[in-house]
């Protein structure tokens, strides 16, 4: 199309402003830096790289910009803030020598969804049937893996659909190819602890059923030591818990930039010719 440019392999450093209107963006290809101009900036990074590109440009906490000494456009207090995610667990399952294990066949085929004990929403946990499971070469974690000669057996997962976690995403440096630093105080609500300790046992439960006799020999995490008790089932928990990868809430909508960094219409509060559109405007996962 002649009205559309697609640069890959392109780093966007930061936007450009003339006092608060967004007039273009400095970018960097092939080791060189220079800068293209737009009407109006569309931002569209996903929820870690759009509250960078934001503060790096001068939008954010204005005492968080000032310790990496880049000047505020819009002190935007809520910028990287109210980082969410659904926790994940594996529980995973030795299959029985007569049982083939495949990776080239779908991991997942089917999943099914609960409302926890005692919880006010519904259909908040969901758990995950997968074909094949190993142990990661990393961290000495159980978990998924593709090499053929390394599978174990199957895993049954967990999704908390409804995590009450909210963390933040901050600067690392002011130096765009530097990866912020993601604080997602993941499981500092022991509401969610509790669902998840509730989960493992029902995988547990699961996986040792009469419907998986034919298939699943015994499980290998966690170890039935680690189930004993409550206290032991969150240890194992902190130990093994993962990001979802389905990061969103970070320049979350709103209706005021003190509680907010985007309008219903995706433009960010204190400045002009600037929206976001990605998972980062999302306030509730």
């Amino acid at each position: 199309r002649d009205n559309i440019d697609i640069m890959p392999g392109t780093l966007v450093r930061k936007i450009l402003f003339e006092s608060r209107k967004a007039i273009g963006l400095e970018v960097e290809r092939h080791d060189t830096v220079f800068e293209v101009q737009g009407k109006e900036i569309i931002l569209s990074a996903g929820a870690i790289a759009t509250p960078q590109i934001l503060m790096l440009s001068g939008i954010g906490p204005k005492n968080h910009l000032r310790n990496y000494g880049i000047k505020t456009i819009v002190d935007s207090p809520n910028v990287g803030q109210n980082l969410q995610d659904h926790p994940n667990l594996l529980t995973v399952h030795k299959t029985k020598p007569t049982y083939t294990l495949n990776s080239s066949k779908p991991l997942l085929q089917m999943a099914l969804s609960y409302t926890a004990s005692e919880s006010a929403d519904r259909k908040d946990v969901m758990i995950t049937m997968g074909s094949y499971a190993g142990i990661q070469d990393y961290g000495g974690k159980d978990g998924l893996v593709y090499t053929a000669d390394k599978l174990i057996g199957v895993f049954i997962g967990i999704i908390l659909q409804k995590s009450n976690n909210f963390g933040q995403v901050t600067l690392r440096s002011d130096k765009p190819r530097d990866t912020p630093v993601l604080n997602y105080k993941m499981l500092d609500s022991k509401w969610d602890l509790k669902r998840l300790r509730e989960a493992v046992r029902l995988c547990a439960k699961l996986g040792s059923s009469r419907e998986f006799e034919e298939f699943i020999d015994y499980r290998i995490d966690p170890s039935d030591e680690e189930l004993k008790t409550d206290s032991l089932i969150d240890d194992w928990i902190f130990k093994k818990v993962q990001t979802g990868h389905h990061v969103s809430g970070t320049c979350r909508m709103g209706n005021s930039r003190l509680n907010s960094v985007v309008d219903s219409q995706g433009r960010v509060h204190g400045s002009n010719s600037l929206r976001v559109c990605d998972a980062s405007i999302m306030p509730r996962l």
